[in-house]
């Protein structure tokens, strides 16, 4: 398993990444109210949106590869929303699906 290991600590790790997106976006947006929309803030908003898209992906793979051990057969999101239906979580069940 790598560096991060757990369900809960994948998830912490993703919420601290997000606030650092979020903190050099609203710096960008700043900058660019001040100054205006300069060649060089509009490509930083670029990047900070692929950097976005990088990190969500790569947790989102991160969570599925955690959690395939328990469901070893099949497709891993058709089971894991029928196991969490089943445990009475049917509105987180609605939501991963």
């Amino acid at each position: 398993m790598g560096a991060i290991d757990g369900v809960p600590l994948l998830l912490s790790a993703a919420e601290v990444t997000a606030r650092k997106f979020y903190e050099d976006v609203s710096k960008l947006h700043k900058l660019m109210d001040e100054q205006g929309g300069q060649t060089v803030f509009v490509n930083g908003l670029r990047m900070a949106t692929v950097q976005i898209e990088v990190a969500a992906v790569g947790v989102f793979s991160l969570f599925e590869a955690r959690l395939q051990p328990q469901f070893p057969r099949g497709p891993f999101f058709k089971q894991l929303k029928a196991h969490l239906t089943k445990v009475g979580q049917t509105e987180l069940a609605n939501d991963v699906w």
